[in-house]
């Protein structure tokens, strides 16, 4: 018989919003990590390409300029200013993605915990060699291990996929630290490598 069939790991824990944000942020941070690297060298390479096309047009070679074509004193200063308005723009764009996105994970999850009662509420979890059951006052579910999606573990918390989008998030203090060692190496290898997901975060 299992060590967990013998002496179940029992958790009671009440999920608060930093830790709710902490999640989302890790977890979004981890998924965008695949992409957003590459995704970075291509932009840049577009607004260099743009500035320097912008130079170009603004500031054409004199060989094109045509010498008999009086140059209005309003267009020659207002031209330069209107042919840099989409670098201008892209570039605010692009620093907006990068230092505006924890801030909207920060603004979107605070609003989604705010507005979820029951994940607020206090829950109990039991871990066996067989299933984990969550109960609250007011649900109670139970799924066997055979059936989690898979297990990511953050810096602060333990979060168990029920399925690609429902998960739930344990944070680590709510285990004692014997508890939570007994609970890594019993489930973790009850998936494959690529179901258990390490988050720095």
């Amino acid at each position: 018989m299992n060590e967990l069939d013998c002496n179940p790991i029992i958790v009671k824990t009440k999920l608060e919003q930093e830790d709710f944000i902490s999640v989302r942020y890790a977890l979004t941070k981890f998924k965008s990590s695949r992409f957003i690297k590459p995704l970075a060298i291509y932009l840049i390479l577009f607004v260099v390409i743009l500035f320097i096309l912008t130079l170009y047009t603004s500031n054409p070679p004199s060989s094109v300029q045509d010498s008999s074509t009086p140059i209005h004193s309003s267009s020659a200063s207002l031209h330069p200013f209107l042919s840099y308005l989409p670098t201008i723009f892209f570039i605010c764009f692009i620093a907006f993605i990068v230092f505006g996105r924890k801030w909207l994970i920060k603004f979107s999850s605070k609003k989604h915990y705010d507005s979820n009662k029951l994940i607020q509420k206090e829950m109990t979890y039991t871990f066996t060699n067989e299933t984990v059951e969550c109960v609250s006052e007011s649900t109670s579910a139970k799924i066997r291990w055979n059936e989690v999606f898979k297990i990511a573990e953050t810096k602060k918390s333990i979060v168990i996929y029920i399925s690609n989008l429902t998960v739930w998030i344990i944070p680590k203090r709510s285990f004692t630290e014997l508890d939570l060692d007994r609970f890594k190496e019993s489930v973790y290898p009850k998936f494959p490598k690529k179901k258990v997901e390490f988050i720095k975060k």
